[in-house]
């Protein structure tokens, strides 16, 4: 009996040993199994959502209502971002000041989140269709621009320092894999030759305001890319960017079932893009529809499945290590009449029409227990 318990331990050893070794090389730890590694980073883009609640939008879990931070800080998002425009007239959604972001952006802080701030550098939304300069910029040459970015840049970040609201990662620009600031800005353009030059100033601008605002401030700066689908042109972006000198910390892409792209063509972009870009990548933008289906979604929308493709999303971005996170975007648009934005053109509201919470929660609630 007694030789018989020193062979078992002898085999136990020799297994705990084999499996260290086969864990780390040269005192490395090894790879982290796809099945054991959780999203370091879950937020949501809920810019929004003050406005929402300002104007009479209740939102609910269990069918008891309770402000919105709290039902998402309770489901395991940790991080909000918020977008910024210069001037926005203030109608619907395009209400992001720097008065409303500093207000909701204490909201956040208070309620134990972090913050990422989204410079839109528009006075309206600045997307791979639209990338229009402030009214107030629109007559500088490239240099009074430049200037222009860098001070403002600067100024709305002292003045969160100010209100210790400082972000704790800051997105110099949106989805700007098109340029930014046009017409000066734009890429791609045959009447713009100096487009790759005057954007790349633009960009420099930013990202050093960025810097010396932040000083001591341990803080990542993010370039956002569109092309979360399209894996050769996200990788010639940012490889270009490495070209031109361009110095930040994080890669930012949006992907959207919706408009086009499966998740092959995600993970494809991911893993071509982590390859040539020794940099940290988050999904700054997703959202999975529920009461429309494109052409490209794979499955049929409902409630139910938008948990379901939540859930075939974090599977397929987890095993790629650069992933550090996730921001859902869209996911606290309703009731739009209520606060003048009218129906979002597709649904990926983490909400119903009457402000209860979805399953899609779960998917995040589950992501972050891992």
């Amino acid at each position: 009996m007694k030789n018989g318990m020193i062979f078992w331990r002898i085999i136990t050893i020799v297994v705990v040993v084999g499996f260290i070794s086969c864990s780390k090389e040269d005192g490395k730890p090894g790879p982290i199994a796809e099945d054991l590694r959780k999203i370091e980073i879950l937020g949501a883009d809920l810019s929004e959502m003050k406005a929402a609640e300002d104007n009479g939008v209740v939102y609910k879990i269990d069918n008891t209502a309770k402000a919105g931070l709290k039902i998402h800080k309770e489901t395991g998002i940790e991080w909000v971002r918020l977008r910024l425009f210069h001037t926005p007239n203030g109608i619907g959604p395009v209400c992001n000041s720097l008065d409303y972001t500093i207000n909701f952006a204490k909201q956040v802080k208070a309620n134990g989140q972090k913050f990422l701030l989204d410079f839109h550098y528009s006075n309206t939304w600045a997307d791979p269709g639209h990338q229009i300069v402030p009214d107030v910029w629109k007559d500088l040459e490239i240099n009074a621009l430049a200037d222009s970015v860098y001070n403002y840049t600067k100024e709305v970040l002292d003045a969160m320092k100010a209100n210790n609201v400082f972000p704790d990662m800051i997105q110099v620009g949106n989805e700007i894999n098109v340029g930014m600031m046009w017409p000066l800005g734009k890429l791609y353009e045959s009447t713009n030759p100096n487009g790759w030059s005057n954007f790349i100033r633009l960009l420099q601008a930013g990202i050093l305001a960025c810097n010396d605002a932040a000083a001591t401030n341990n803080v990542e700066v993010m370039i956002h890319s569109a092309q979360g689908s399209d894996s050769e042109s996200a990788t010639w972006f940012f490889n270009k960017l490495i070209d031109e000198g361009i110095e930040y910390d994080v890669v930012g892409l949006s992907y959207y079932p919706y408009w086009g792209g499966t998740l092959s063509n995600l993970k494809e972009t991911i893993n071509n893009v982590g390859t040539a870009i020794n940099k940290d990548i988050i999904i700054v933008e997703v959202g999975f529809d529920y009461a429309f289906q494109s052409p490209w979604q794979e499955t049929e929308a409902s409630h139910l499945q938008q948990k379901t493709d939540m859930e075939a999303f974090f599977n397929t971005i987890r095993d790629n290590l650069k992933v550090k996170g996730v921001f859902y975007w869209g996911g606290s648009w309703l009731q739009g009449e209520k606060w003048g934005a009218g129906e979002s053109r597709y649904r990926s509201a983490m909400f119903d029409s009457n402000g209860n919470a979805l399953p899609i929660f779960e998917a995040f609630k589950n992501e972050s227990l891992r």
